[in-house]
């Protein structure tokens, strides 16, 4: 059986959910080097421009990071959420998710995400985060 490293499924994942944005070859290299999106941040991309959004997350708590809406239209997500560490991701281990998204219509509005356990139902989310995102 072949063994695959982390930075490799990490690019195929990236290459087969065709986000468009440079994945760094370690996965450790990745955490340190994007920057957090937090709460009220502003985002401003080209309409057809595919960005991430990377939030704090734990593993093995259940917890995801999940897009609320889709800022009045003008994004949408793409692909599937990575959790980045710059170890084996561990139950209880602090990371981030990364999360991709597409500006699909020129506009502005606002973007949220919450960290949910999409099982539990008529719970609030653990965290919200809103993003304020300019498609030009």
């Amino acid at each position: 059986m072949m063994k695959i490293s982390r930075a490799l499924l990490l690019l195929i994942v990236f290459n087969a959910s065709a986000v468009a944005f440079a994945v760094p070859p370690a996965i450790s290299e990745a955490a340190e080097k994007l920057p957090v999106t937090k709460d009220g941040s502003t985002i401003t991309v080209s309409r057809g421009a595919r960005f991430p959004i990377i939030l704090d997350a734990t593993a093995g708590t259940g917890y995801q990071w999940i897009a609320k809406n889709d800022a009045g239209g003008i994004v949408k997500r793409v692909g599937k959420s990575v959790f980045l560490s710059d170890t084996k991701a561990l139950p209880g281990q602090s990371g981030r998710e990364l999360l991709g998204f597409e500006a699909i219509s020129s506009g502005s509005g606002v973007l949220e995400l919450a960290y949910v356990r999409p099982w539990e139902k008529n719970v609030a989310p653990a965290r919200v985060v809103k993003v304020n995102v300019t498609v030009k």
